[in-house]
């Protein structure tokens, strides 16, 4: 807890102003307040802290006492640093998700950036659309008269469709789900609440209407 002793600098502290998880070696930046050593994960969070102290001094895990800093190490250099597309006051020394509106991060200025994201998204939507081609034909073969795509039975094409469309929605839109749950939890709305919203009542829809095809 805030104030605790430690017996070196091995152990994580808690950035006071955002509450990420800092090696006080690898810290981006560190500062003494009333005593007490503070580590941060970025210069904007030192700054932020620096600003107005007794607001954040109490957040702190793990905070080391200077008469105990003295063998910790002086903070590294900070490196690549990621912000926010729509929320540039949002830095942070790793890759991920902004806590306000739920985009991924970017790398600040010309670093490289990292495209693990991109290449997961882009093989879910590959797989999204192998099974939406068929989704849609037997979805509008009907409004084009015919009654009955492949032979399937009306009920029997019901299932085939919801199939078809449970792993698009569940597994291509994970990530979104994720990101929407997040946005609730934090009572932070943005698209992403729009999107878990409108696709989840869809599906819940689409089953109910499966399950129980007459209460419609």
């Amino acid at each position: 807890m805030h104030g605790k002793q430690t017996s070196g600098a091995t152990m994580a502290a808690k950035d006071p102003v955002c509450g990420m998880q800092v090696e006080p070696a690898k810290a981006a930046g560190t500062l003494e307040h009333d005593g007490t050593s503070y580590y941060f994960c970025s210069r904007h969070c030192l700054e932020t802290f620096r600003k107005d102290p007794a607001r954040y001094a109490g957040h702190a895990e793990h905070a080391h006492h200077t008469h105990h800093a003295s063998a910790a190490a002086k903070p590294a250099t900070a490196g690549t640093q990621y912000t926010c597309p729509m929320h540039p006051e949002v830095l942070k020394d790793i890759p991920g998700d902004c806590p306000i509106c739920g985009m991924a991060l970017v790398p600040v200025g010309a670093a490289e950036e990292d495209s693990g994201e991109l290449r997961d998204q882009t093989r879910r939507m590959w797989v999204g659309v192998a099974l939406s081609i068929p989704l849609v034909i037997l979805a509008m073969s009907p409004m084009v008269g015919i009654a009955e795509p492949f032979g399937l039975a009306p009920r029997v094409r019901g299932w085939v469709e919801f199939m078809l469309g449970t792993p698009v929605v569940l597994w291509v839109g994970w990530p979104f789900f994720v990101k929407f749950a997040r946005s609730i939890r934090g009572w932070r709305l943005n698209m992403y609440s729009l999107i878990g919203l409108g696709v989840g009542l869809a599906y819940l829809f689409s089953l109910v209407a499966i399950l129980l095809p007459g209460i419609f």
